[in-house]
């Protein structure tokens, strides 16, 4: 199967409200990962990559990793490129061929977001690539950047002028690991959702009670994007097997061991959001 549109896959989560999990990858195990697991439990999977995993893995590699995969599966598979700031990479992505991307101009002001968000839009028509913009700010990561929530009284209008297809919205989220529990504002969400009539998007879903997830799934959230917790999982598995074993070499075992746990961790999520075919997959 071809890569598929982004934006087809989370319009049918939203009309048959489940969502679709967005997960991060920096490697070919933790594609093989997403993949193979989305594959096992007959589930649509939306691959992400950021700026800084393409500049360590290369576009064009990247690219057809992701694309060989989609072609052996029988599954709907897209590419986004999150939080992409960079206005040449996003050209370059919707050229080589990326389902979808996001522009983050999300710590900007209104207007300014907005003129960003036009100019991808332009760009991304000619590819019929989806896009994805942030209003409202999803702050953590290293730098402990705040959050600032989405204004339902402007959600509306920057729809209309932008006509983005998809909205990632700050109810509450961070990226990265919390620090204590968050607390999510879902009757804003509830707003925001009344409010149009497009896919929304939870950002910083690593580390949200699998309750707090189903709520938001319930609230009208189509995308989901986990990355922190599947870095984890990850990292601590092959820390794990080179400690009990401080003479292994061969990345090919402690790599199985890695795409297992983090295997694990994705069919979990998948189960979480329902947008496999079974209950439990």
């Amino acid at each position: 199967m071809n890569l598929v549109s982004t934006k087809q896959i989370l319009n049918e989560a939203k009309r048959k409200k489940y969502a679709i999990g967005a997960f991060n990858v920096e490697n070919m195990e933790m594609l093989k990962a997403c993949i193979e697991s989305a594959q096992y439990c007959n589930s649509p999977i939306i691959i992400q990559v950021s700026e800084k995993s393409i500049e360590y893995i290369g576009i064009g590699l990247l690219y057809s990793m992701v694309n060989a995969c989609a072609f052996s599966s029988t599954i709907p598979i897209a590419l986004h490129l999150d939080h992409a700031q960079n206005m040449n990479l996003i050209r370059e992505a919707c050229e080589i061929g990326f389902s979808s991307v996001m522009i983050d101009s999300s710590e900007k002001g209104f207007s300014s977001n907005v003129q960003d968000t036009l100019k991808v839009m332009e760009i991304a028509k000619r590819y019929n690539v989806s896009v994805e913009a942030e209003l409202g700010h999803v702050g953590g990561k290293a730098e402990e950047v705040e959050s600032m929530y989405t204004p339902v009284s402007r959600v509306k209008k920057f729809v209309a002028v932008t006509q983005v297809d998809f909205l990632a919205v700050a109810i509450g989220t961070k990226h990265g690991i919390y620090k204590g529990s968050p607390q999510l504002d879902f009757q804003r969400l509830k707003n925001i959702y009344e409010s149009v009539d497009i896919p929304l998007v939870l950002h910083g879903a690593s580390g949200l009670s699998d309750s707090d997830i189903k709520q938001c799934v319930v609230g009208g959230i189509s995308k989901i994007n986990f990355a922190t917790e599947l870095r984890r999982k990850y990292t601590n598995s092959i820390k794990q097997v080179l400690e009990e074993k401080n003479e292994l070499i061969d990345p090919r075992i402690y790599g199985k061991v890695a795409q297992k746990a983090m295997s694990e961790t994705v069919i979990h999520y998948i189960n979480i959001c329902g947008s496999g075919v079974e209950d439990e997959c």
